[in-house]
């Protein structure tokens, strides 16, 4: 018995995870204290209309489970996975307050430790100060919005994807699975749009690992997360509507729109079926799509119903819709494709920095909110910080920008044939998940955006210091040559 508990001991205090506690207490630290200021600062952080929509949904979950969910049959248009965690907060200190802190330290602890992997923790204090000096990472860090949450996880399990190698023992393999069931449930249960992202963790997980045990193990520890993240909401009896069918609908109306006018009459009718009559033309003369304020919110709530539209079989009518209209009128189709993925890209017209709010519809007091100054100056900061450094709002050239760096330091310094290394692995996660609300979106704004634009600040950040430091380290050894000679 002694033995086997000498073991354990031994194998807990020679963790890996121990060991990275350890080596990270400076930057946990400094994470809690930048999370306690803009805590209180923001307090109880920078909520919009969905946040008072999750936080509602907290509410109704313990009564949901005191009725024994007899008789309830809720309908929920957003992702439900975030109001769990507020209501455990709520449950905990009796306020939201805890969730905006938890997702805040989290947020700047991930981000820097993602940001030290990146370059080999060789510039510690370079990653700090621009991940605790970015007004966006700062604002964002205390934003109740589900984008948050999600890109915390995605780094998390990117990291414990690249270093599961690395792991010696059982114990800390088991570990890294509790943390990659955990991370994978947040990021696919915050936003179901993550999806995409999966072929690119089978493509991680392929080509690091060669043992198919481990890949094995792997793959089905992400999809266990992903099925918990879509099962748990059917066994509150609360039904998570189709609502990405939104972007089909907006699309069928804004080709319409676009046609000349005999070809429009022939289809002025073409989702009466669906949502009533006349609903197609209105939606047709309500409907805005090619200008800076784009967003299917015009049309969606009196014209096209939400609850309508993500009632059983509808989705995939709507679809059926979609795809003929895509044969028949294939002229008009691929040029509003063309305006809707421009405009994701910020080609032409950037995105739009919206649903950022000092007090959205005046229901802050409801939270006892820090009405102040101080806490007016900070919302309207990272407003006016995201306008004045628009190129943040046009993903296109952020794109171009970070590949272009990625491609001249797997040339210069690298090595043209060596393995993918974590930069392409992250710019990859970045393409992919943006990749769904450029092939399907409801809107064109920045917080969609915003888990791409971490990874590809966060490699361009450390990627541009990491390539400085190396000409300047071969400079260096040019001019000891010269000296010797």
């Amino acid at each position: 018995m002694k033995f086997l508990l000498k073991h354990i001991e031994n194998t807990i205090k020679n963790s890996f995870w121990l060991q990275c506690l350890k080596h990270n207490l400076g930057t946990i630290v400094m994470s809690s204290f930048a999370a306690t200021f803009i805590c209180i600062l923001s307090y109880p952080g920078v909520l919009y209309s969905d946040s008072y929509t999750r936080i509602s949904l907290a509410n109704a979950i313990p009564k949901i489970m005191s009725d024994n969910f007899s008789n309830v049959n809720l309908s929920f248009r957003l992702t439900p996975t975030p109001s769990l965690f507020i209501l455990l907060s709520k449950e905990i200190t009796g306020s939201i307050v805890l969730y905006t802190f938890i997702q805040s330290f989290l947020h700047f602890f991930i981000s820097i430790i993602f940001a030290d992997k990146l370059n080999a923790h060789k510039h510690i204090l370079w990653n700090r100060l621009f991940v605790f000096l970015c007004p966006v990472i700062c604002g964002y860090s205390v934003y109740y919005e589900a984008s948050v949450g999600c890109i915390s996880s995605i780094l998390v399990m990117i990291l414990l994807l690249w270093k599961w190698n690395d792991l010696n023992t059982v114990f800390d393999r088991f570990i890294s699975i509790i943390f990659l069931v955990f991370s994978a449930f947040v990021c696919f249960g915050y936003r179901t749009n993550s999806l995409t992202i999966i072929p690119v963790i089978f493509l991680i997980v392929f080509l690091k690992e060669r043992k198919l045990l481990y890949r094995c193990i792997l793959v089905s520890t992400v999809c266990i997360g992903f099925f918990t993240a879509i099962l748990w909401p059917k066994l509150l009896h609360i039904d998570t509507v189709a609502s990405y069918i939104a972007g089909p609908a907006w699309e069928i109306v804004s080709t319409i729109q676009l046609m000349d006018s005999h070809t429009k009459s022939i289809y002025s009718a073409y989702l009466d079926d669906i949502f009533g009559d006349g609903i197609t033309k209105q939606a047709i003369e309500k409907n805005l799509f090619n200008t800076q304020d784009s967003s299917i919110n015009a049309i969606l709530w009196d014209t096209l119903d939400i609850y309508k539209m993500s009632s059983k079989g509808v989705p995939a009518l709507i679809f059926k819709k979609y795809i003929n209209l895509f044969f028949e009128q294939p002229k008009y189709f691929l040029k509003m494709k063309f305006e809707f993925i421009s405009h994701s890209l910020g080609i032409g017209k950037k995105l739009n920095f919206w649903e950022w709010d000092y007090n959205r519809w005046d229901r802050m007091d409801e939270f006892r909110f820090n009405d102040s100054v101080q806490r007016k100056a900070f919302v309207d900061f990272v407003q006016k910080f995201v306008d004045y450094v628009s190129i943040f709002k046009t993903p296109w050239f952020l794109y171009a920008f970070c590949f272009v760096l990625i491609a001249l330091y797997r040339c210069k310094y690298v090595g043209r044939h060596s393995s993918l290394n974590l930069y392409e692995y992250s710019y990859l996660f970045s393409v992919f998940y943006y990749l769904a609300f450029i092939l399907n979106t409801q809107s064109f704004e920045f917080r969609y955006f915003y888990p791409s634009w971490l990874l590809l600040f966060l490699i361009i950040v450390t990627i541009s210091r990491e390539m400085l430091n190396k000409k300047f380290v071969f400079h260096i050894r040019i001019c000891e040559c010269l000296k010797r000679r």
